[in-house]
């Protein structure tokens, strides 16, 4: 094993890579020394343990390329399962606070389409070495969709929930900026890497901090979280919304 391979590709990302997941890993802990938490919490740490078992997988492929067992071009198939794991959990996070079953009928049919679309291409692509990002494009655009609509929830009916002690408020609060802030760098990334690749692995440094911001806000969440939270529309105090 030649340790200098993992040793420089971190370096290329100033080492971002190995903090979100030591990140990841600390929500995972968190998690498990939570003693009491709501169910909706666990769609938060298999995000952060689907992200540290692709890295370690991507790891090992980049440390056994002759002899891996995971087969050819980890890096490159494993994103498919991780967004599909990834979207998944986030819509059923975002969906569990809303009150709108119309959204929740839209939001989920479309996580179905992507998931099989997404499992779909990349069993037609196996071999292939460079990565769609537009996939991932679409992926942030249905949890952009999602957590958007949990905020107009939250703003038009004012609920009365002291927003920095509520857990569902970081973890989609950093849902939105986390794949807010990566679809702009997406949009050129095909370019860049045909243009300028060392400066690619500086650019994909971005993505890895904000996933680390994510993380962050979701052990945020997880340690708010003190009971089973049926949904944000059970905290309002309105008597028109309890007759709808």
């Amino acid at each position: 094993m030649n340790w200098d391979i993992i040793i420089r590709k971190f370096a290329k990302g100033f080492y971002t890579e190995p903090v979100m997941h030591i990140i990841s890993l600390l929500v995972i802990i968190a998690y498990y020394c939570k003693r009491k938490k709501s169910r909706s919490m666990s769609y938060l740490v298999l995000i952060a343990l689907a992200s540290l078992i692709q890295g370690f997988a991507i790891s090992y492929d980049d440390l056994n390329k002759s002899q891996t067992v995971l087969g050819k071009n980890v890096e490159q198939t494993s994103v498919y399962l991780y967004l599909v794991i990834e979207l998944t959990c986030c819509l059923l996070f975002i969906t569990t606070y809303l009150r709108t079953g119309k959204i929740k009928k839209i939001l989920l049919p479309l996580n179905a389409l992507f998931a099989v679309y997404a499992i779909t291409y990349c069993s037609l692509h196996v071999n292939q070495r460079s990565y769609p990002w537009y996939i991932t494009i679409t992926e942030s655009a249905l949890i952009i969709s999602g957590a958007l609509y949990f905020f107009y929830e939250l703003f038009h009916y004012k609920p009365h929930l002291h927003l920095v002690i509520e857990p569902s408020f970081w973890a989609i609060s950093g849902m939105l900026v986390m794949y807010s802030a990566v679809i702009p760098l997406f949009l050129v990334f095909d370019s860049m890497r045909k243009s300028s690749p060392a400066l690619t692995d500086k650019l994909y440094a971005i993505n890895n901090v904000f996933y680390s911001l994510l993380f962050i806000t979701f052990i945020i969440a997880i340690l708010l979280d003190k009971k089973p939270v049926p949904g944000v529309i059970n905290a309002l105090e309105d008597p028109f919304l309890n007759n709808l």
